[in-house]
């Protein structure tokens, strides 16, 4: 009795070990849906709009009252770090 229910244990498990196996190899073999945007995406640093151009956002057209010059995250943290290192010395 004793041998015959660790042959069922044993092949349960077994049989459960290549399900789970076999799910893993198939999960990560699949193509995933969601496509990765490039890394390596353009933004310039510095962007300067004249009075009365307009601009589409996410949130509507925006319209440049005067000439304005705007700066990406990564030209605004330059300019910021410059900055707090002239206020240092």
């Amino acid at each position: 009795m004793k041998s015959t229910v660790c042959k069922t244990k044993s092949k349960s498990c077994a049989l459960l070990a290549a399900m789970t196996i076999t799910s893993a190899l198939t999960l990560c073999g699949c193509a995933s849906k969601y496509s990765t945007p490039a890394l390596n995406i353009y933004q310039p640093d510095v962007l300067t709009i004249e009075a009365g151009a307009s601009v589409q956002t996410v949130d509507g057209i925006y319209t440049a009252q005067t000439r304005e010059t705007w700066h990406s995250d990564k030209r605004y943290r330059e300019l910021e770090r410059k900055y707090l290192n002239l206020l240092e010395q």
